[in-house]
């Protein structure tokens, strides 16, 4: 017996018994007194204080009229903490000025699956430039809230960010530089249309071979890999003036080779210095990650120095 409940006065007026639950339950009404036991209503709805949290997408900014990367996330939990599955969800962007839609609409209804996991589909900047917030709510929950930015499109340069990858490690080739890299320590071919500028940084070679996935494959021997960096102990830039007016993926690996301790920022600025986009390596990355962004025109990376022994950058990659 999970719970008992006894109506010992009068409920003439009326009265709800109320309890969460879940699994396989049964309700037994028993009667102690009068002509029977009666109940005359079943109602179900979400528990008290359940809750939708952003658990991924926020904050996050793209350019004017394309795509964000990653998607939003919303998790749904009931008064208790337990994942609720099952609930529709309705991410709601705003009617107008910066906005965005999904598919066409500004708001969608998506269920949560059974770790209580709202992911919406993709979600596309409209042409107007700023910062607003999407909601996910819905009767009996609390509201989360993503913070979106649509930037301006910039004659200068463009960034918008794609994606971190941390299952590549080091097996680039299948995965990266097709039109051109640099292997820090090993080799570089740069794509006709732009020609890095590395300054402010030193090189350093942790291992020049080895068998460890983290490492990447050698441009002149895949089957030998090296892990090696470009670093500084406060922060570095990397300048990338892109010709013409094409868009193309450019892959940064940062690998932590050697602790676990290093933390690090990286801006992409155009011509001007404004911000085009930032992303932080706040946890450790010593299994080695990719940040990917699509860029066009002049732009630069920077690299700052957070926490650890210094700012790591281990290989740049070119995409079409």
């Amino acid at each position: 017996m999970l719970n008992t409940q006894s109506l010992t006065s009068s409920f003439n007026g009326g009265v709800y018994l109320v309890w969460n639950v879940s699994g396989h339950v049964q309700f037994r009404i028993t009667r102690n007194a009068g002509a029977n036991a009666v109940v005359s209503g079943l109602f179900f709805d979400v528990p008290h204080n359940s809750s939708i949290t952003a658990s991924a997408g926020t904050p996050q900014s793209t350019v004017v009229n394309t795509a964000f990367v990653p998607a939003l996330q919303a998790t749904g939990r009931d008064g208790v903490g337990n994942p609720l599955s099952g609930a529709t969800v309705p991410f709601t962007a705003p009617a107008s000025g910066a906005s965005a839609t999904f598919g066409g609409s500004t708001t969608v209804g998506v269920v949560t699956n059974a770790s209580g996991i709202a992911i919406s589909p993709v979600l596309v900047a409209n042409s107007v430039a700023g910062t607003y917030n999407v909601s996910a709510s819905a009767p009996g929950f609390t509201v989360a809230t993503f913070v979106l930015t649509n930037n301006a499109v910039s004659s200068s340069g463009n960034a918008a960010f794609v994606k971190m990858d941390t299952t590549t490690r080091g097996n680039w080739k299948s995965a990266y530089g097709k039109d051109g890299y640099n292997v820090i320590g090993n080799g570089v071919s740069n794509p006709s249309y732009v020609t890095p500028v590395a300054s402010g940084q030193l090189s350093y070679t942790w291992a020049a071979s080895t068998s460890d996935p983290r490492a990447l494959q050698k441009a002149t021997n895949p089957a030998d890999r090296i892990a090696a960096t470009w670093y500084t102990n406060t922060q570095f830039t990397i300048d990338m003036n892109i010709s013409g007016t094409a868009t193309h993926q450019v892959a940064l690996y940062f690998l932590d080779w050697d602790s676990t301790a290093r933390r690090q920022t990286i801006d992409v600025l155009d011509a001007s210095g404004t911000v085009l986009n930032t992303q932080s390596l706040t946890s450790s990355f010593n299994g080695g990650v990719y940040l990917v962004w699509n860029v066009s025109g002049h732009v630069q990376f920077r690299i700052t120095r957070n926490a650890g022994a210094n700012t790591v950058v281990s290989g740049l990659f070119f995409g079409p």
